[in-house]
């Protein structure tokens, strides 16, 4: 069973229009998310009725499914969810680099700290100092997406580094 299958058919919808921007029914059932689960064409309609019904998702020309304003939120988060669950960490070889996330999100955007701390966990980064986050291989591109949102990007910053003095406590933690 593929972990997808974790993420309700709507959210696969929200985050299959928050990567195309916009699609028709085809292009959203055969994008990876939902390409990837079974579900039934009823739920795949019901999903997709819902979503307009609740103004999430709106029908423009061409019968082409867009996001609306009011989705932005929620259709991020479902793009992360699904990202999350599709990932696979790959068999990588160490190229003696570093990737190292700095964060200090204030209390009152605490969920979206809270969220990036499940995503960097999730990916395989290791947690060293408050708030900072290390990991030796190259990042999802779901990651760079997060970072650049506007709730976290000015919050956040990422660091590429092929030279951390006295890195064999961190060679150690990842097996390298």
């Amino acid at each position: 069973m593929d972990n997808l299958t974790k993420v309700s058919v709507a959210k696969l919808i929200l985050a299959t229009l928050w990567v195309k921007k916009s699609a028709n029914t085809d292009t959203i059932r055969n994008f990876k998310y939902l390409k990837k689960i079974n579900n039934s064409s009823t739920t795949f309609r019901t999903s997709l009725h819902r979503l307009l019904k609740t103004n999430l998702i709106r029908k423009g020309e061409y019968g082409l499914y867009k996001l609306s304003r009011k989705s932005g939120n929620w259709a991020l988060a479902s793009f992360i969810e699904a990202e999350i669950f599709d990932y696979k960490a790959r068999d990588e070889k160490w190229d003696g680099g570093w990737r190292i996330v700095i964060f200090d999100i204030p209390e009152e955007k605490k969920k979206y700290r809270t969220q990036l701390k499940k995503v960097l966990h999730k990916i395989g980064f290791k947690n060293i100092q408050s708030n900072v986050w290390v990991y030796p291989y190259a990042v999802p591109e779901f990651l760079k997406h997060i970072l650049l949102e506007e709730n976290i990007k000015p919050h956040t910053r990422f660091i590429t580094s092929d030279n951390i003095q006295d890195d064999s406590d961190l060679r150690k933690m990842f097996n390298l």
